[in-house]
């Protein structure tokens, strides 16, 4: 089955590993790389089955003859996230080597077994389903109207957020961030005693916790089903073993979520193993059906992937609020995605998780100073 065109991009990282010798691949991808040079005589990483639209190669590293799924999460993002879009072009073709796709033995779960939780539950007892399984789900945890209020609160930013690309943020999924400086409803979410109080018992091995970041994600009619991966990636290719938590997704139902309009799809149990040992396909997922104001909360190493939305009419939208370990870099810097103005006005506690904490000596703005202080100076 071939795979659409990809047109990749800037792969700076590659480049400098390129120097030091060929980037390494399991062997069972199939993929057919070599180290070469361009025209140039810069270094490039190419595979068997790239074509150039452009007469000269450029020195990007085209990884082919496998699919996305199979590509090392933490490098497709990289691929996909780089700055300057307009730097080259290296287009490849590939096809899929299917019998590659490793499936998973036994039947995967239904919607009908998936782990669910009353809003009465406590800490303690969603930290046990999530170790199990890896993600647990909070059955409306807050009210309908308090997810109409957060919609109204950002209607104006999502109609003018844009779509994302066509193989990982999905190009009829809008995505808004910056929840903290126009949402007060979010801000209550993200300090809702039992979800902060998982995130840190989950995340203890770590001296504290953050927000990593927000992002309203509305999946359109039409979108179809996102790359599986796991949110660990975003901390880089460091092979953390399974029992090491750095990262606590929360994804709120803003609308009712269901299969058909593109709810979260999991493996359950795959955060058990590593991810660069274990390759998934859709059939080996599960849909996440949850009514508006319930949480799905997950560890950063369960493989998932948001839903195709095969409906006509419904979009579904979801809030991502997740938690991180203290020491890694967030995703969104809510330093100045919440404007300093805004975030002067905001509570203690709530600015903490944001970030504006030194803990351990880890955050201070200059001998240990607490970063509070410098963003109340004049």
């Amino acid at each position: 089955m071939p795979v659409d065109l990809i047109v990749l991009t800037r792969i700076h990282r590659m480049l400098r590993l390129c120097n030091i010798g060929p980037f390494l691949w399991p062997s069972a991808w199939g993929a057919d790389i070599v180290q070469t040079r361009d025209s140039d005589d810069r270094p490039a990483l190419y595979g068997n089955y790239v074509s150039a639209r452009n007469t000269a190669l450029t020195p990007f590293a085209v990884l082919v003859g496998f699919s996305k799924n199979q590509l090392h999460q933490t490098v497709w993002r990289q691929l996909m996230s780089c700055a300057r879009l307009q730097e080259a072009q290296l287009v490849m073709s590939a096809t899929l080597h299917e019998g590659h796709e490793l499936r998973q033995s036994g039947r995967p779960a239904t919607s009908a077994s998936l782990q669910r939780l009353p809003n009465t539950a406590t800490v303690e007892e969603v930290i046990a389903v999530l170790d199990e399984h890896g993600y647990v789900i909070i059955d409306e945890l807050v009210s309908g109207d308090t997810m109409d209020r957060i919609v109204q609160e950002m209607q104006p930013h999502i109609d003018s957020s844009m779509y994302g690309d066509e193989y990982f943020s999905g190009n009829k999924t809008r995505r808004t961030g910056r929840l903290m400086a126009h949402s007060p409803t979010a801000r209550e979410l993200v300090m809702k005693p039992l979800v902060l109080g998982v995130g840190r018992s989950f995340l203890s091995a770590s001296h504290g916790i953050q927000l990593g970041s927000t992002e309203m994600i509305s999946i359109e009619p039409g979108q179809t089903a996102q790359m599986l991966h796991i949110d660990d990636m975003v901390a880089g290719e460091y092979p953390y073993t399974p029992d090491f938590k750095i990262y606590c997704n929360n994804i709120w139902a803003v609308t009712d979520i269901t299969e058909a309009n593109g709810g979260t799809r999991v493996v359950p149990g795959s955060h058990k193993k590593q991810f660069e040992e274990q390759s998934y396909t859709q059939d080996d997922t599960v849909a996440v059906e949850m009514s508006k104001g319930s949480l799905l909360i997950f560890s950063g190493k369960l493989v998932h992937g948001g839903g195709a939305n095969t409906t006509t009419d419904e979009i579904r939208r979801a809030l991502s609020l997740p938690f991180i370990v203290s020491w890694m870099r967030q995703e969104e810097n809510q330093y100045l995605a919440c404007p300093q103005k805004i975030a002067r006005t905001l509570p203690t506690e709530l600015l903490r998780v944001m970030g504006y904490d030194a803990i351990y000596g880890m955050g201070h703005t200059g001998a240990l100073a607490d970063p509070l202080q410098a963003l109340f100076e004049e």
